[in-house]
């Protein structure tokens, strides 16, 4: 299992771990930290794979499920991304 994590020199008001979806949280690739003034999402982003045989997972579920994730956020605050592609 993968994990994410942060070490904030400033007390956030909340932290979450993943999506809320257990496909995707099994694998621990998203933090979400949430601070006064702005939203911290780190990731670790799934690649595709060798072949590609988790592109289809990648773009459909992966990447919508993400989307959905920062729509919600938007407008409540700033938001802060950090991730990794591979």
């Amino acid at each position: 299992m993968l994990q994410i994590l942060a070490f904030p020199q400033i007390k956030p008001i909340s932290v979450s771990y993943g999506l809320g979806i257990i496909d995707h949280d099994s694998e621990g690739r998203l933090l979400t930290v949430e601070f006064d003034k702005f939203y911290l999402i780190c990731g670790y982003i799934p690649n595709s794979g060798d072949g590609l045989k988790r592109l289809d997972y990648r773009i459909n579920e992966w990447d919508a499920s993400l989307s959905k994730h920062v729509k919600c956020l938007v407008g409540l605050r700033e938001i802060e991304a950090c991730h990794s592609y591979w």
